[in-house]
């Protein structure tokens, strides 16, 4: 497994027009990753933005474009004619397919969010940003910090151990 993108990093958003300026740290490490050269020009790549497709989780995501496919082809399946036919893959593809879009970053990490996804996942000025390995979520501060709050009263072993957990405790 190589390099990911990892960490929490703080921002905002300009809720009129919808800017955002993506955290220094986190654009150079979507240079690193993932930028692409021409003759005359450096990018930091090609993306495309989501939002959750789970009710509890309030996000946006930003992919980067080969992360996204990647992710397409894997829902898809190995067998893409066999996908034709099954129709619980073809309603998640549809849903994934229909909830992304392409979104233009510029070199310095500037990006215009649309107004409709601001709007799905209740964005304010306060935003953070979190690393999630092969993509980017992108919250507003006080729904993750509360979810955070929430959140650490878990258990990890629980949460990655259900079965041995419940074998415990029924004994």
């Amino acid at each position: 497994m190589g390099a990911k993108i990892q960490g929490r990093f703080e921002g905002k958003l300009d809720t009129d027009s919808g800017r955002v300026r993506m955290p220094q740290q986190l654009v150079n490490r979507l240079r690193t990753l993932y930028a692409q050269c021409s003759e005359d020009t450096v990018t930091l790549g090609e993306y495309m933005i989501s939002h959750s497709t789970t009710k509890s989780e309030q996000c946006l995501i930003i992919w980067p474009k080969v992360e996204w496919e990647a992710t397409l082809e894997h829902l898809q399946g190995e067998d893409e004619i066999a996908g034709i036919f099954d129709t619980a893959r073809k309603q998640i593809v549809r849903k994934f397919n229909n909830i992304s879009r392409e979104l233009d970053i510029d070199k310095t990490g500037r990006f215009t969010l649309p107004k409709n996804l601001i709007a799905s996942v209740s964005l304010n000025k306060e935003i953070v940003f979190v690393g999630m390995g092969n993509r980017i979520e992108i919250w507003d501060k006080a729904y993750y910090d509360e979810l955070q709050m929430t959140e650490n009263d878990l258990d990890l072993d629980e949460l990655l151990n259900p079965t041995k957990n419940n074998t415990t405790k029924e004994e």
